[in-house]
């Protein structure tokens, strides 16, 4: 497999999470997933796996922009690591 073929698998896996995700989302999360996607595509996409797996999980119906905000929390107390020294 090519890596244009790669890379455009990798995008109808991505737009079909999508599919299922958006309406499941409030519209101020959709709102805030929108404008994640564009600033930072990486943790949009970390997201939305994270979602999927919930609604799958837990039969949540609307995942309200204050829960979408706690799991972008969640996500980015997992990348960052403050080290305070004295």
């Amino acid at each position: 497999m090519s890596d244009l073929e790669e890379q455009q698998s990798i995008q109808k896996q991505i737009n079909a999470l999508e599919a299922f995700i958006k309406p499941h989302l409030s519209k101020e999360a959709l709102v805030r997933y929108s404008n994640l996607k564009i600033a930072h595509p990486d943790i949009a996409i970390k997201s939305l796996a994270i979602i999927a797996q919930v609604i799958e999980k837990q039969n949540i119906t609307i995942i309200s922009d204050d829960q979408f905000k706690e799991l972008l929390k969640l996500i980015d107390a997992g990348k960052r690591k403050t080290k305070i020294t004295f």
